[in-house]
């Protein structure tokens, strides 16, 4: 059970204290009455503030300040700084010893609407706490508006000598895939495993283990788990699927023509591959898995994938990409699956799966389905929206890495099944709730889940309580995705869930639906997010950015993913009357009493007792302190800073571009400036210094000496406190424990003089 504290909640604490005095004495030495997290946040910000806390940390994973509160990202202040002093001010809510040491800076985000999002992983003793997270989100005017996410208090309890040697994990490891696949053999990797120990957050605390992944290529199938192995005992304690299913011109499957970019290529004179660029999208490169994963080649510019099974499957594949990466970049401002248009792999005819489509991870994949051998599925690259379904399969690992298995795999399914959606209506315009429908029959309808097999209610979930595994679909996130599904549906549009029989009268509109799940999936949902937390998170951000409260959170009481108390108390929203009896009456019925009351002049009748439930109820308010939000048609690209996907090495910032950021291990471990504000030109892959823009190279002349290299932020041997950047002298860094954990700078044209030393602000001249 969700526990949530508001203003009306604190006061009710006070209660006992104050009986309690009246037949004891009191004096002033008295304990003082306890108080609610959301009644401490109201005295300091003067905002009400709603507080859920997860039961099983016992620490918050949802804090929302309902009215704006004063910024504190100005003047200076970067988005991390003050999200960190916020955190430490309000440490022992979240249980935390030292934030500064144990959050790990992640990722900070600068939307194209002007709201932040700074994300932190959790560490202790340098190991990551895998599966927790906390994320801090601004207003537009630097004021905190959300943090989200949750924390493991006692994982360093955890950390111990490893009995399980990193071989002995990948020995249990596979010992488990020989459990279901008797003729594993180790010459079907891909790539030798690279285990990595973390501490696997469960509850409150943890468990010492190696995580790490194995992909493979088998002659029956492909397929790719992640495992975490108990490095104390060797016992798997998790698992998942790494693997999710499902201008010239040519000719496509369907007989349509297609404009896609190929390129001459300089193997053949005179061939052409299917590879290139078209318009502002990232480069497309088309592999026939039938012909040992080659390029896709032709000798005429107009003549394409002229094979006997599957014609032109390829040129749809290839299209169809490149119309999702537009469609991304478009509305999203997101490039590629990475976001950072790096080349899209895409693989037809790859039969590995028969009747399937799927993301292994790196690339795309895409059968040609079984019409050729008298089936109804047509190749799996002629649907657009199943096209979209695999490519957001990549931007979910890129962004919040949704594990493949339950609730979290679930969600995966889901936003891949949204944004299919609007995918395909944006390439075929028309009704986008049903799922591949352009590629055969039906797989899912997003209005009517149920319709296709699918729960759209969490009281008829499959394999609810059962451990994830292949032969229950990874314990059913092809099933379960139904109840996110009908959410997005029904406040996209409104609509009456089969299930629960709740109508959710109001909607926002499939626009507006886009952005607050674009926004949910990009700066909110972490790797082990549950359907409730997405639902509460998103109806917090919904707030946040003045959508109808009421659409949202009903959507999600209807779908039985959040209470109807949760929304009542907390947004004032009314979803439906409760009736004496136990039923309950639709939201446009809810004003009989008024109307029957006035029809009879002032006499009671007899529709009276259907209503009197709903007499208090409160209207639901509009959300509070931002403006609606722009339209999503024209999206502007977020500007972030992440080592996700990355390989250790340095990476110019796209927040600064006189800086970088180093990664290590997929996190971001330092901050280094170039001199004199110049540009930073790389090397953007592995490496340990910032190269600038005018440089000097070194020279051979052994009496001028070789120009210094640019001075990396260090706090190497220093004392926790301010130190003027020797690279950047109108800015300084802040140390803590060694290490970096934050940056300021100076206003104007003013340089840093200190403090160089202890110290919370920048001394500037």
């Amino acid at each position: 059970m969700q526990v949530s504290w508001r203003r009306a909640v604190a006061l009710g604490w006070a209660v006992p204290f104050i009986l309690a005095c009246s037949v004891q004495a009191c004096t002033s030495e008295d304990d003082p009455a306890p108080i609610s997290p959301a009644a401490q946040l109201e005295r300091e910000t003067g905002s009400p503030w709603i507080v859920d806390e997860d039961p099983e940390s016992g620490t918050p994973d949802l804090m929302l300040a309902l009215d704006p509160i004063a910024p504190t990202a100005v003047n200076g202040v970067s988005h991390e700084r003050a999200a960190r002093d916020f955190i430490a001010a309000h440490k022992d809510m979240f249980k935390l010893r030292d934030p500064e040491k144990q959050l790990l800076l992640d990722e900070v985000i600068l939307s194209h609407d002007k709201t932040a999002h700074v994300r932190f992983l959790q560490r202790e003793g340098g190991l990551l706490v895998d599966g927790a997270m906390l994320a801090v989100h601004f207003r537009a005017d630097g004021s905190i508006a959300v943090l989200n996410g949750s924390v493991a208090p006692d994982a360093a309890k955890a950390i111990a000598t490893p009995v399980v040697t990193a071989a002995g994990a990948i020995s249990a490891a596979e010992a488990a895939v020989r459990a279901s696949r008797p003729d594993y053999v180790s010459q079907w990797l891909t790539e030798t495993p690279v285990p990595r120990l973390v501490l696997a957050a469960r509850g409150a605390g943890a468990v010492l283990a190696w995580r790490l992944e194995l992909d493979a290529r088998g002659p029956a199938e492909p397929f790719g788990l992640g495992f975490l192995v108990d490095a104390r005992t060797g016992a798997i304690v998790g698992t998942w699927s790494t693997h999710a299913d499902e201008r010239t011109s040519g000719t496509g499957f369907k007989g349509d023509q297609k404009t896609f970019a190929v390129t001459k290529t300089l193997v053949v004179a005179g061939d052409y591959e299917m590879s290139g660029f078209f318009g502002f999208i990232s480069k497309v490169t088309t592999r026939d898995a039938n012909q040992g994963n080659a390029v896709v080649r032709s000798s005429k510019v107009d003549e394409w994938d002229r094979v006997e099974v599957g014609a032109g499957a390829a040129v749809d594949a290839h299209t169809y990409v490149s119309d999702t990466d537009s469609y991304f970049r478009r509305y999203h401002g997101w490039a590629s699956p990475t976001g950072r248009g790096t080349t899209i792999e895409v693989y037809a005819h790859d039969n590995s799966l028969k009747n399937n489509a799927w993301w292994d991870g790196k690339a795309l994949h895409f059968s040609d389905g079984d019409v050729h051998t008298g089936g109804q599925k047509m190749p799996r690259s002629t649907g657009p929206d199943t096209v979209g379904h695999e490519f957001m399969h990549g931007v979910t690992q890129h962004t919040s890495g949704l594990k493949y298995r339950g609730q979290s795999g679930a969600l995966n399914e889901s936003l891949s099944d949204i944004f299919g959606s609007y995918v395909e209506a944006e390439i075929h315009p028309g009704s986008p709730f049903e799922h591949g429908d352009q590629s055969g029959p039906v797989l899912r309808d997003l209005a009517h889940p149920k319709a296709k097999g699918q729960p759209d209610h969490m009281t008829v979930m499959r394999y609810p309580n059962e451990e994830p595994t292949k032969d229950n679909d990874w314990a059913g996130v092809h099933y379960n995705s139904g109840i996110p599904n009908n959410a997005w549906y029904l406040m996209s549009v409104g609509g009456t869930n089969d299930t629960s029989g709740i109508t959710v009268s109001e909607s926002i509109g499939l626009d507006s639906a886009r952005g607050l799940w674009w926004a949910t999936a990009r700066y909110f949902l972490g790797s082990g997010s549950q359907f409730d937390r997405a639902a509460r998170w998103q109806t917090a951000w919904a707030w946040v950015t003045r959508r109808p409260i009421a659409a949202v959170g009903c959507a999600w009481v209807a779908t039985g993913v959040i209470e109807h108390d949760y929304v009542k108390k907390n947004y004032k929203v009314q979803c439906f009357c409760e009736l004496p009896d136990g039923g309950m009456q639709k939201p446009e019925a809810m004003q009989c009493c008024t109307q029957s009351t006035s029809k009879a002049k002032g006499k009671s009748t007899a529709n009276d007792v259907c209503c009197k439930p709903c007499d208090d109820a409160g209207v639901a308010d509009a959300g509070g302190g931002a403006p609606s939000e722009p339209t999503e048609s024209a999206a502007e690209p977020d500007l972030f800073d992440s080592c996700k996907g990355r390989v250790d090495g340095v990476y110019c910032s796209q927040l600064a571009s006189y800086s970088a950021i180093v990664c290590k291990n997929e996190a971001i471990s330092l901050g280094i400036q170039c001199g004199d504000l110049s540009k930073c030109i790389g090397p953007n892959g592995p490496g340990t210094d910032v190269q600038c823009e005018g440089s000097r190279a070194p020279s051979s002349d052994a009496s001028g000496g070789a120009a210094p290299p640019p001075q990396p932020d260090s706090c190497e041997g220093r004392a926790n406190g301010i130190y003027c950047s020797v690279s950047a002298p109108y800015s300084a860094y802040e140390c803590n424990g060694g290490q970096v954990f934050g940056g300021h700078y100076c206003a104007g044209e003013t340089k840093c003089t200190g403090p160089n030393g202890p110290g919370k602000s920048i001394v500037c001249k």
